[in-house]
């Protein structure tokens, strides 16, 4: 199955594509908008939508909060997010890009278009002091 393709960012803004070829394994469910552990436990990921509703068929933006565990905001070396519709086996449409950090820890993810409803993942891959992790959250987009 293959999750949308979407980025590597470095924390200085600079970015470049990164083509998934295969589905990575999955950790623990999360529900997007929330917060959760990563995979490997490693870092608390928080996903919310930057204006507060999941929209079907419209471009919108996504915040990612990056934490420790013991709640420490800190800028991962890389991050990325990606997603799809893994029922229909399909990413995204468009292609979603970190275009900057909002603040100590939060990040913008703008590009997100669900084109139909349904069951959707968000994955979010980054590499942090503690090194790589990533966490999937899933997100229901009703019409």
């Amino acid at each position: 199955m293959l999750l949308g393709a979407v980025l590597v960012v470095c924390a200085c803004g600079a970015a470049e594509e990164n083509v998934r070829d295969e589905a990575p394994a999955t950790g623990a469910v999360l529900t997007a908008p929330g917060s959760g552990l990563t995979e490997a436990g490693h870092y608390r990921l928080s996903l919310r939508p930057r204006d507060g509703e999941i929209p079907l068929g419209r471009l919108h933006a996504w915040v990612v909060t990056t934490e420790t565990p013991q709640g420490q905001r800190f800028a991962p070396s890389h991050l990325w997010m990606g997603g799809g519709m893994p029922q229909h086996a399909h990413g995204f449409t468009t292609e979603p890009r970190v275009t900057g950090a909002m603040g100590e820890g939060e990040f913008l993810v703008e590009g997100v278009r669900f084109h139909m409803s349904g069951d959707w993942v968000l994955r979010i891959e980054l590499v942090g002091p503690a090194g790589p992790d990533a966490a999937e959250f899933h997100v229901q987009v009703g019409p």
